[in-house]
């Protein structure tokens, strides 16, 4: 079976002979679809289809000229994966099986261990399939890169005598929990959990505050130290380890500030909490 494509609008199409079945003919831009069973042949042309249909569409999102900018790049595709370059070192492929798109993140960094967006992996693949939107997908990536970066560096240094939780509650909302490690009963008070959430709400800017704040959770202590933080953030003594930052909003549970702040905001808070 055959049919033809129009790339006009499609990335570099490449690495198609590799597939089982499946052949591109750059010339005549002709698709060639084999099947040995003939018994089942049109039920496999048909997935096949469904699915080489969701990888150009997929395709040929990521190649607007909106993201063809220096964060955005995009590879030669087989018709089976899209793979998606963005901040220098990170990308994410995009897949399909069973009439839905499926995400893979990763690195070509040697530095990074992983993709720090893969721990909202399950998430940002919901919204693809729910929104069918890669702009959508490649908005949230663009905004919340920072933050995931700093989340990972907390979880690299996670010693002392609290260890920290990163629980992600979506693709825009992470709740991070300080608990003890294992000690004896007798002493965990001495220990108490403590909760921060964090919220990216704007294009450049996250709300954090404090999880104890919600009345359905009652195993959290408020943490002791917010008129520190805002002591250090206002004043102008170094010596009082203050904390220089672009942008600073107070609220009566919390505070918002530029996400270009996060890494220093969340080092400042963890060192504090682990004291």
């Amino acid at each position: 079976m055959t049919t033809r494509i129009k790339p006009n609008s499609l990335p570099l199409i490449n690495n198609v002979d590799l597939l089982d079945n499946i052949r591109y003919d750059p010339i005549s831009q002709v698709i060639s679809f084999k099947y040995d069973a003939e018994d089942t042949y049109i039920k496999n042309f048909l997935r096949d289809w469904i699915n080489i249909v969701m990888i150009c569409q997929a395709a040929s999102q990521v190649s607007s000229p909106t993201w063809t900018d220096t964060f955005i790049k995009v590879a030669p595709f087989n018709f089976q994966t899209v793979k998606v370059i963005y901040s220098q070192d990170l990308f994410f492929d995009i897949g399909c099986k069973s009439d839905r798109y499926s995400l893979r993140f990763g690195t070509t960094s040697t530095t990074r261990s992983r993709n720090p967006h893969q721990r909202i992996s399950i998430f940002l693949q919901n919204t693809l399939n729910y929104e069918c939107n890669i702009g959508s997908l490649i908005s949230i990536l663009t905004r919340t890169t920072l933050l995931f970066s700093a989340l990972d560096a907390l979880e690299k240094d996670n010693g002392g005598k609290r260890v920290l939780n990163i629980i992600p509650r979506s693709s825009h909302h992470i709740r991070l929990i300080w608990s003890q490690r294992i000690l004896p009963f007798s002493t965990s008070e001495q220990f108490p959990k403590y909760g921060l959430d964090i919220e990216v709400r704007e294009e450049n800017k996250i709300f954090i505050y404090d999880t104890s704040l919600d009345s359905r959770i009652t195993s959290l202590k408020r943490i002791p130290l917010w008129e520190k933080f805002f002591e250090s953030v206002t004043s102008n003594d170094i010596k009082n380890d203050n904390i220089s930052i672009n942008d600073f909003i107070p609220l009566s549970e919390g505070f918002v500030i530029s996400i270009s702040d996060t890494h220093k905001i969340l080092e400042w808070l963890d060192k504090q909490i682990r004291l």
